[in-house]
């Protein structure tokens, strides 16, 4: 009997070391116990191109403490070292509580691999690395293709708001990014899949289209809104719920329509209860309505609306904290807070009130496309498992279409003007915007490779000369004119 155990133990041994996942095995110590030749050749046999400080030593012998494995997992997958440390001891915080987690790996900008740590009986816990490139690129290749069908949506929804194109991008942006801070900082592990996260990045385009059914006169109202009109505004959440509804039962087994419905319908509700339609209150309202509803007020306070001035971003993150508890999830404000810092990490490009034309919205866009290039350059630079492509994309098509729009909005500011080199600025423009749709196609292409240091430099260099010598001149000519009216 004991010869025929470990004859089954010498087969499981040898079926687990012709498997293409990469697979360790601890004990409920923490302990590595075991390792198949695929996790071998992964992490103790080969040099990887960008990491060439990683010795090619033997795996240790087991048992080996956990958190020793993890470190040269750490090493070899481009973990930044001042992450290191909290890298290893989150998933041993995790394997110890017996939570299942998982993260996502990019090698030499190419290869792309899933790791996962999961419980199993008797105290075990498995790790599995699994290489999912070519899955990845065609998820990619979808997740474009619809995400360009929501775009459509949204805006065919507000084509009356010149800035829906932006908003919904950022708010996009923020909320996936929120999404992930959540997950890295472990809250809802069990929710915050890749899947979830990349269904949200979609679903969140469509979080205002009820607002198609909202009249110009109520929506665009400049002053206060009466107590009826704020009645009918708060309209549009059912109305998008009842749209998305409709399109979901056609899909139904669309995540990211399912999410998209709670999100239209919830993302105005209060964390104490007060908000609207349905006067929920804490976890009862949807974590994907929670998440948007903070990406959605950030960007609303920080943005121009024909009822408000632009609020400094310092002033609106105050905002955001002191409403912590009551208006929003104090969890998803943190994470928001730790998206911004992050964002604002060693510019690349610094705005200072040199680069003033006098146009205060023309100045904004540059501040926001100065923030575009700098968080492209720093998603650049990320690596190993705090790379993230979807991240990297959502920059590249705020960037592209933010471009547009603030190149349509200064040759209108400039035909007012009646700025004697127009057709020159607009041809910079055109060359310009040509060049950003080329970098964008070549990402779309080559993925992660294609956006290098001479990218974010070109494009960096090239918006501080444009707003420095070209867009000086229309100040200038701005300023000449209102003297000219005064004499």
């Amino acid at each position: 009997m004991k010869l025929a155990v470990n004859c089954d133990l010498q087969t499981l041994v040898g079926f687990l070391d012709e498997m293409a996942d990469a697979v360790m095995l601890t004990d409920g110590q923490g302990q590595a116990i075991y390792q198949n030749m695929r996790f071998v050749d992964l992490y103790y046999s080969l040099k990887h191109k960008h990491h060439q400080e990683i010795s090619c030593v033997s795996p240790p012998v087991l048992p080996h403490p956990l958190s020793s494995v993890l470190e040269r997992i750490s090493l070899c997958d481009g973990v930044q070292e001042s992450q290191r440390s909290q890298f290893v001891q989150k998933r041993v915080f995790w394997e110890r509580e017996r939570q299942t987690h998982s993260w996502d790996i990019r090698r030499d900008n190419v290869s792309i691999f899933h790791a996962t740590g999961q419980p199993i009986n008797n105290g075990a816990y498995v790790f599995i690395v699994r290489e999912i490139t070519e899955n990845h690129m065609i998820r990619q290749s979808l997740n474009r293709a619809h995400r360009s069908t929501l775009m459509a949506l949204a805006n065919l929804a507000e084509y009356r708001d010149a800035d829906t194109g932006d908003h919904v991008m950022r708010v996009s942006r923020s909320s996936y990014e929120i999404g992930r801070a959540l997950r890295d900082q472990g809250h809802f592990p069990d929710v915050l899949s890749n899947e979830f996260l990349d269904a949200l990045a979609l679903a969140t385009i469509l979080h205002d289209i009820g607002k198609v059914s909202i009249p110009d006169d109520i929506l665009f109202k400049p002053g206060l809104l009466t107590s009826k009109e704020r009645q009918t505004i708060e309209t549009h959440t059912l109305s998008g719920w009842m749209m998305l509804t409709k399109a979901n039962a056609f899909l139904a087994d669309s995540l990211y329509f399912l999410l998209a419905r709670n999100i239209a319908r919830h993302h105005h509700e209060r964390f104490d209860g007060s908000g609207y339609p349905d006067c929920l209150s804490g976890d009862a309202i949807p974590l994907e309505a929670r998440i948007v509803a903070v990406a959605d007020v950030f960007d609303a306070l920080t943005s121009h609306r024909p009822y408000k001035s632009v609020w400094e971003e310092e002033k609106a993150i105050s905002f955001l904290v002191e409403k912590a508890g009551t208006f929003f999830d104090p969890r998803v404000v943190n994470a928001f807070v730790a998206v911004l810092q992050w964002r604002a990490q060693a510019p690349l490009l610094h705005w200072d009130h040199t680069m003033s034309i006098g146009e205060q919205s023309v100045d904004d866009d540059h501040k926001t496309l100065i923030g575009l290039i700098n968080q492209l350059d720093m998603a650049r630079n990320a690596s190993g498992h705090t790379l993230n492509e979807l991240t990297l994309e959502l920059v590249l098509d705020e960037l592209i279409s933010y471009t547009i729009m603030h190149f349509e909005r200064e040759e209108a500011y400039m035909t007012r003007l009646e700025y004697p080199e127009i057709s020159l600025h607009t041809q910079i423009h055109r060359i310009m915007a040509a060049r950003v749709a080329e970098i964008v196609q070549h990402y779309k292409c080559d993925g992660v490779a294609a956006i290098g240091a001479d990218i974010t430099k070109f494009l960096s260099d090239w918006l501080r000369h444009h707003i420095l010598k070209e867009d000086k001149k229309i100040g200038i000519w701005a300023l000449s004119r209102d003297k000219t009216s005064f004499l």
